[in-house]
Order: C-alpha cells, then sequence, then structure tokens
C-alpha cells in the first residue's frame, strides 16, 4: 500500500511473472484488495519459446503479433557489431562497485560522447538487463544489435551536465551509497577511503585523475567538467545534478542503446 493508502501491486521485475487480486467494491465506496497472489512463470523457461512443442501454451492472435515483430526486426537485430573476448557480467566486481558490464557501456557511451567535450560517462549496475557470457571453450563473442538492446533495455536518455571538482567527488561518492546515482563509470580513476564501516560505509573521495591525465582537485567549486549520466540516474533525489539544468535539453539528448550501436558501427567501418 503506497503513502496515500492506495494499493498497488508490483510482479516481481523483468517480465518474470504476473499479480492478481481481487477487487471488491463495498456499497459504501470504500474497497478491499484480496487474495494478491504473484505467479512466477520462470518455473520452466523451456515452455516460454515459440516451438512445436509448446504451441498450446500460447494464444494464437498473441504469437501472430510476435511472429511479425520478430520477423520484421531479426535482420537489424541480428546486425554483427563486434567482437568481445572477456565476457561481460553485471556482477562480480573489479574494484570499489565496477564491473565488466559496467566498463562495456560507459566506455561506449563515453567513446560516443567525446566530441561533446564529455570527460566522464556515468550509469548505474540496476540499468544493465544482461550478460554476454564467453563460452567455456574460451574464443570470441560476436555482439550483435539485440544484445545492445538487450543490456540497455530501458531507452534511458543521455544528459550532458557540468560538475565542479567537488561535485563530482560527490557524484562517485554517492555512487557507493546508492548505486542508482551512477555507480558505474569510465573516463577517470579515483582514490578514496571509507570513513564508516563494511557494512555502513561512508565514502570520501580523495583523489581523481581524468583519463588524459588531468588531476582534478576534490575541493574545487569553480573549474567545470563535463560528463554524462542517464537520465534516470540524474533525477533520483538527492543526487549532485538535482536542480541543474543540462548542456542540451532532454529531448535533443541521445539514447543510450542507439549511441552505443552507433560508436560500436563507427568502430566497425574505421577497421
Amino acid at each position: 500500500t503506497a503513502e496515500n493508502g492506495v494499493a498497488y501491486m508490483q510482479a516481481e521485475s523483468d517480465a518474470k511473472g504476473y499479480a492478481h487480486a481481487t477487487f471488491v467494491l463495498k456499497s459504501d465506496g470504500s474497497v478491499k484488495i484480496e487474495y494478491m497472489t504473484y505467479v512466477s512463470i520462470m518455473d520452466s523457461e523451456q515452455a516460454l519459446y515459440d516451438t512445436s512443442a509448446n504451441s498450446d501454451n500460447f494464444d494464437p492472435d498473441v504469437l501472430a503479433i510476435s511472429r511479425t515483430v520478430v520477423d520484421s526486426t531479426s535482420d537489424a537485430m541480428n546486425e554483427a557489431l563486434g567482437y568481445i573476448d572477456t565476457s561481460v557480467e553485471r556482477s562480480g566486481v573489479i574494484s570499489g562497485r565496477t564491473t565488466t558490464a559496467g566498463n562495456f557501456l560507459t566506455g561506449l557511451i563515453l567513446e560516443g560522447m567525446k566530441g561533446q567535450g564529455v570527460v566522464a560517462a556515468f550509469h548505474n549496475c540496476g540499468g544493465m538487463n544482461k550478460d554476454l557470457i564467453i563460452s567455456e571453450e574460451g574464443g570470441l563473442y560476436q555482439v550483435s544489435a539485440s544484445d545492445i538492446y538487450a543490456i540497455a533495455s530501458q531507452d534511458y536518455t543521455l544528459l550532458i551536465y557540468e560538475l565542479t571538482g567537488e561535485e563530482l567527488a560527490k557524484q562517485i561518492a554517492n555512487g557507493f551509497a546508492n548505486g542508482d546515482y551512477g555507480d558505474q563509470m569510465s573516463g577517470l580513476t579515483f582514490e578514496y577511503k571509507n570513513n564508516g564501516t563494511e557494512t555502513e560505509p561512508v565514502i570520501e573521495v580523495v583523489s581523481i585523475t581524468l583519463s588524459d591525465g588531468t588531476k582534478v582537485d576534490v575541493k574545487d567549486q569553480k573549474t567545470k567538467y563535463k560528463v554524462c549520466i542517464t537520465n534516470y540516474c540524474a533525477k533520483v533525489a538527492g543526487s549532485v545534478f538535482e536542480g541543474k539544468k543540462p548542456v542540451k535539453d532532454e529531448k535533443d539528448a541521445p539514447i543510450d542503446n542507439q549511441l552505443i550501436i552507433k560508436t560500436l558501427r563507427n568502430r566497425k567501418s574505421s577497421g
């Protein structure tokens, strides 16, 4: 029940199931909610595939719509954009909160935005929705357009802001407290100390170095640095971007998955 008294249902996440309930409308105008139930569809994943063996599982009209969409987009979705030789994973941090998935996405976003003077890119690990796993035999993984749309499936816009050195340090520290502020990043390295405990950390960023070697004064309140971040992260309450205007209006901002695909195409065309 929400703070205003309105009941709502959340069926887990990632379309892994559905929720249902009975709404009882009383004569006095009140509403009673009964039999709230969540049903997972993940107990037998193989039953979810469009195969002859599963033909009785699906509504034929819905299946026809799905097939039409798949057929019309398959060529575009299967476009090969490049290859990776290291798995792209959302779990298993490299250092701090950094993951290979975070490095992969923010690195490509930064590459695509550098022409606009951006020196660092931020995203949140919770907004990444697929791993790209190298097989146990090793070798290469061919990255397709559908992989990028699956990893960056939220269609976040990428906003550019100007931050001082002090604000940049706060942005990094905020990512430790709440990943939704943007805990994944590229374009810089930093050193920090924990003034709290392991379970209740209080992070203080003590130094920042940009990829070009520039040392950022973490106390500086004047020098500005352009960074890009998803609209989702920027709008989390308490972020350093709260009350700030992006360099470009959000309606003119690129979508993360589209920018990444464009960046990979540019890499491919340039050899």
